[in-house]
């Protein structure tokens, strides 16, 4: 006959901390916990009532004492609260393994307790939120909206396997489903990694001190001779919730005369490919156009001009490569006022409108296909920085829906989607060869595929070997 076991959890993280917690529970809990604490009363472990708390040492075998607070949660769950660290935690798992435990992780431990898979790794996601919206994500995936989508989607499958007469393109409309659901990645990476926002462009051309204006502090040293940016500094904001990582790279020139700067500048670029969106700064120098027309005609100019910055050139644009935006700077030195002539309205096309994007040298907004929004900034009196925050801010949300959806929170969740997508896929492909609408699968080729598509599915709910949550990993590679 199969006994349930005692087991014993570390419930607060691994690392320095004040206080770590401990918790024995099963049908022995009573006896083994009375085996290595001795609490201050003359009361018994098993005579403990539920919440109260219990002073005492805890001595197991030749160890030295230790002061730890007993508190019983259930009739046989209690919790050890003890000294933080690494040392006294893992003493204490040590002891309760020695004296008949099991040990099993914190994600073991919500798991068993959980109704699925699904509802554990909800649980677990709300210790990763750290603004609000992956709160709000968390919060639409624990009210159910991704179990509620693959559940009608198995039902759409078994209806499929069971109909007399097949609906012509069924499996093409749960392939969009599912597609429309792997799409919202991208809402949880920036949630929850954050958005990466890179400033490249020439030396000298105020990317250090813009940042600087923008966190509120010297992040980065500022200095009139070029090349002193040697390296990719960042540093870290939150814009409207949205947490931003700003990157300030080496500047560009073609004269780089040392190792080192080469290297830097290499590396900027780098980080420039792997970005969300690219700031290239446009700085008006000693010699700025005299009117708005001139300023227009310059930025056009220095728009189509071929760029020496690794994938900024003439090859076509990846489907999956970085937005790019022109922010002209130091704006300052403008002989006339442009303040008031703004055009903030859309902060989509930035405070001077857009730009067509030349035919070889930046690609094209996500919310205007034809031209580059372009911004006018000056890190010396601010001017225009409102406007730029306004419109990271308004890109940073420019998908977020309007009403809960269902995304894929987790890398497990990710995997088994995209496993759905390929088996339904293979499925549609064997549904044109054969010429007809695939009610029962006929064929061993056939039912694979919808037999895969239903496990993978089904797999999203319920998967008892299901390791410790983790987030998506980054499309873009970091």
């Amino acid at each position: 006959m199969h006994r349930e076991p005692t087991t014993a959890c570390q419930l607060t993280p691994v690392g320095r901390s004040a206080v770590a917690v401990v918790e024995v529970s099963g049908p022995a809990a009573a006896h083994v916990l009375s085996q290595g604490f001795r609490a201050r009363s003359s009361l018994s472990c098993d005579r403990f009532p539920e919440g109260r708390l219990f002073y005492g040492e805890w001595a197991c075998q030749t160890e030295a004492q230790e002061d730890v607070v007993v508190v019983r949660r259930g009739e046989h769950c209690f919790e050890i609260h003890g000294h933080g660290g690494l040392a006294a935690p893992a003493r204490l798992m040590s002891d309760l393994i020695g004296l008949g435990c099991e040990p099993i992780s914190a994600w073991q431990r919500l798991l068993a307790q959980s109704s699925s898979c699904l509802e554990a790794e909800n649980v677990w996601m709300e210790s990763l939120v750290t603004n609000r919206w992956s709160e709000l994500l968390v919060h639409w995936q624990g009210n159910g909206v991704l179990a509620r989508a693959v559940a009608a989607w198995l039902e759409t499958l078994h209806d499929m396997a069971n109909a007399d007469s097949p609906n012509p393109g069924s499996v093409g409309r749960l392939l969009a489903q599912v597609d429309s659901v792997l799409s919202r990645r991208s809402l949880v990476e920036r949630a929850f990694h954050g958005a990466r926002i890179v400033l490249v462009g020439p030396t000298n051309a105020g990317k250090s001190s813009l940042i600087n204006r923008i966190v509120g502090y010297d992040r980065t040293l500022v200095f009139d001779q070029p090349g002193t940016t040697r390296d990719v500094v960042q540093s870290t904001t939150m814009i409207d919730g949205w947490p931003v990582r700003l990157s300030d790279t080496a500047g560009e020139r073609a004269d780089a005369d040392t190792w080192l700067e080469r290297s830097g500048q290499e590396k900027g670029r780098l980080h420039a490919s792997r970005a969300d969106l690219i700031c290239r700064l446009f700085p008006l120098g000693s010699e700025p156009p005299k009117t708005w027309d001139d300023l227009r005609q310059w930025i056009q100019v220095r728009a189509s001009e071929p760029r020496d910055d690794g994938r900024l050139d003439s090859s076509p644009r990846e489907a999956n490569s970085p937005e790019t935006w022109i922010l002209v700077s130091q704006c300052d030195r403008l002989p006339f006022d442009w303040s008031g002539d703004r055009k903030a309205s859309d902060p989509s096309r930035g405070n001077l409108g857009t730009v067509p994007a030349a035919s070889g040298g930046f690609d094209r907004g996500v919310d205007h296909p034809d031209s580059v929004p372009c911004l006018l900034t000056s890190a010396w009196d601010e001017a225009g920085l409102t406007d730029l925050w306004e419109a990271w801010k308004h890109w940073l949300g420019r998908d977020w829906p309007a009403e809960p959806v269902a995304v894929p929170l987790t890398q497990r969740q990710l995997d088994l989607l995209t496993s759905t997508r390929d088996h339904l896929e293979q499925l549609a492909r064997f549904e044109a060869q054969v010429g007809t609408p695939v009610g029962a699968p006929s064929g061993a080729e056939g039912d694979t595929y919808y037999s895969q598509a239903v496990q993978a599915l089904e797999r999203v709910v319920d998967d008892a070997s299901a390791d410790e949550p983790s987030l998506p990993l980054s499309a873009r590679g970091w």
